[in-house]
């Protein structure tokens, strides 16, 4: 059995490191939703430096059940030893086997966490619509003002003026045109000006 000290220093950082999992998943579930891009931060960071965190801690909070499981292998596999009936075989090599698989998943695990996935392109046509900018990143941040500002009266379910501002990918030049006349204008109900403005015009400008 480990020592007090060594228990209670594991506990404490996986209680730290599972708090901090599910603060950081709340943020980016319910703070800054996907299409927030850099628009929107919180305490100076964006949707993808949260996502970062998040990822980071998840990987630390592994790392610590991996210690965990490693400090009690002994104990983990003379419990179930003795619940599967195995008393006569060896309880070290059963729980060194145990504890080999679960440090074999948790670098599987870990490897996916820290790759970063592309996903190929299939092209362009009627059935798999482009985005309306080839930059996605600006597509993205559009995509966060669009919802912050506007998709309560330009959405699927309610579309005034028979204009839908969701998703980016699917908005028509003839719409852009609208959204170009709109910030020239300046007044009413869409009237939109420093920030915002600012990365819609670059998302117009953009090939």
């Amino acid at each position: 059995m480990a020592h007090p000290a060594i228990n209670a220093g594991v506990d404490l950082i996986a209680g730290l490191s599972i708090s901090g999992v599910v603060a950081t998943g709340a943020i980016l579930q319910f703070v800054l939703p996907q299409g927030s891009g850099k628009v929107w931060t919180l305490w100076g960071l964006a949707r993808h430096d949260w996502a970062a965190v998040h990822s980071v801690v998840s990987v630390v909070l592994i790392v610590v059940v991996g210690v965990h499981l490693a400090v009690h292998w002994r104990w983990i596999g003379e419990v179930l030893a003795r619940r599967l009936g195995l008393q006569g075989h060896r309880p070290a090599l059963f729980g060194g086997l145990i504890a080999t698989c679960i440090a074999v998943v948790g670098a599987v695990i870990i490897a996916a966490a820290l790759t970063r996935v592309v996903r190929p392109s299939a092209g362009c046509d009627e059935a798999n619509l482009c985005p309306a900018s080839a930059d996605v990143a600006v597509a993205a941040d559009v995509g966060g003002v669009f919802a912050a500002r506007c998709v309560a009266c330009h959405s699927s379910g309610n579309a005034r003026g028979g204009v839908i501002l969701e998703p980016v990918a699917t908005i028509p030049p003839a719409v852009r045109d609208q959204i170009r006349q709109v910030l020239k204008s300046g007044t009413g109900p869409h009237h939109l000006e420093g920030n915002a403005a600012a990365v819609i015009q670059r998302w117009l400008d953009a090939p």
